[in-house]
């Protein structure tokens, strides 16, 4: 299934209709909440997004999403250093919702779980 087909069948908005269009849509969504492209889990979050994306049951259950603990640790790091920077609690301007506290972390598929959900409804 092509993902322009998933991304309608999802209900993600319809101007998201190339793969590369969604990935830059989640690359400036990771930026805005101090996520890096030359941290390790930055790439594994955006595959994580689009996996969650293109199976919508799995995205109920992130930990499918992530394939490795190798993976699952990259995401991890990632998390926290958008924490220690601070950055990570613009998600709750993000998604309009209270989701992070001052002492703000995240699970990987927490993460994962949260922003598959956003980009889905968005």
């Amino acid at each position: 299934m092509s993902i322009s087909k998933c991304i309608r069948a999802t209900g993600v908005c319809a101007s998201l209709e190339t793969q590369t269009d969604l990935q830059k849509e989640i690359s400036k969504t990771l930026l805005r909440l101090g996520i890096f492209p030359n941290l390790k889990g930055h790439f594994a979050i955006k595959q994580g997004i689009i996996r969650g994306l293109k199976e919508t049951a799995s995205c109920n259950n992130c930990n499918e999403n992530i394939e490795t603990k190798s993976e699952n640790a990259n995401i991890r790091s990632a998390l926290r250093t958008a924490s220690n920077s601070g950055k990570l609690k613009g998600i709750n301007e993000l998604l309009g919702i209270r989701v992070a506290e001052e002492e703000c972390y995240f699970s990987p598929a927490q993460f994962l779980s949260l922003l598959t959900h956003y980009f889905m409804y968005k």
